[in-house]
């Protein structure tokens, strides 16, 4: 059924029947509800590609990523875009995802091209790529949820100050030698950057210092990566009270070392990390970490990313918002030197 077949079932000019499927103010209140109503009676809906060539509007929001399938499947990313798709969709947009693919014959800013994206929201990408430089630096609204870039919107949890509350938790319950396992530190304005140097920095304030004999970059965010590690960690010989890690799941890798090594957390040595996943695993369930607010990130990266698609130009606003701390059972009070 095309539009004017829908009209004629109304007796309406198809472009009222338009407007009014598209909320257009012009339309009356009670047309607008016959056409509705007519609508769901008959299962109508309007063609997008049809629409998209009269209001030059795809309604279709990119979402990018280096690996679509970790992306989804990480917990903290399926949280944001869980919220992100709600708050789309509400306001009749629709996502489309955009991954790095082996032998893809488009760059990234001609793949947003191709499926005519009216902006991007960015969960992760090599942000050292010139193709990703291109695109950041391209017309098309952007918001980022994994680090920061120059000109572009971005929503972010406020890492380095949760590292220093966590730090200042530590400190109080009388630690003092840290070790420090970091995600890889592979962008400067990324959450991994920002963790090491929250870690880095709040020590410093209270005296200590965080060694390189001390700290490990971890070669991703995975359990498996922790482990490995926390082995390294051990074979160093390492004389820590507290292991901060940058992430939950290097936690609970580091966590599963331990205790295969003979170690007990919390008993021997107290380890922490950052996100508050959720989870059914024990481990999680007992860790002491900062708890990110991905409800808000995905809400507050939508309605940036709509309010740019709106104004019709690319905005800039940096978003930080606050972290907060979760203790558990991962830590213990020691006395104090």
């Amino acid at each position: 059924m095309t539009i004017y077949d829908f009209a004629k079932e109304l007796q309406l000019s198809a472009a009222t029947v338009s407007k009014a499927l598209n909320g257009y103010p012009d339309v009356g209140p009670k047309t607008r509800a016959r056409v509705l109503a007519k609508a769901a009676e008959l299962g109508f809906e309007p063609n997008i590609a049809a629409r998209s060539i009269t209001t030059k509007k795809s309604q279709l929001i990119g979402v990018l990523f280096s690996n679509i399938h970790e992306g989804l499947l990480h917990p903290h990313f399926a949280e944001i875009l869980e919220h992100f798709r709600n708050a789309v969709e509400a306001s009749n947009y629709e996502m489309v995802f955009i991954a790095d693919q082996p032998g893809k014959q488009r760059s990234l800013w001609q793949a947003c091209q191709y499926r005519a994206v009216e902006g991007v929201l960015v969960v992760s990408y090599d942000a050292s790529s010139e193709e990703f430089a291109t695109l950041m630096n391209s017309p098309l609204p952007v918001v980022l949820v994994s680090y920061e870039w120059p000109g572009c919107s971005s929503v972010l949890s406020d890492n380095g100050a949760g590292m220093r509350v966590l730090v200042d938790y530590l400190y109080d319950c009388g630690h003092r030698d840290f070790a420090y396992i970091s995600a890889p530190l592979e962008h400067v304005s990324g959450a991994g950057w920002e963790r090491f140097a929250g870690v880095r920095d709040a020590l410093a304030e209270k005296g200590l210092r965080l060694t390189e004999r001390n700290t490990i970059v971890a070669a991703s965010l995975g359990a498996k990566s922790g482990y490995n590690a926390a082995t390294e960690m051990l074979s160093r010989e390492m004389q820590a009270t507290a292991v901060i890690t940058a992430y939950d799941r290097l936690a609970v890798g580091a966590i599963d070392c331990f205790e295969r090594s003979g170690l007990h957390v919390p008993e021997d040595i107290s380890v922490t990390g950052f996100d508050d996943l959720p989870s059914d695993l024990d481990m999680l369930k007992s860790l002491t970490t900062m708890r990110q607010q991905r409800d808000k990130i995905g809400k507050l990266a939508a309605e940036l990313l709509l309010k740019q698609i709106s104004a019709g130009r690319k905005l800039t606003e940096p978003i930080r918002l606050p972290v907060e701390l979760v203790p558990r059972t991962s830590t213990k009070i020691i006395k104090e030197p």
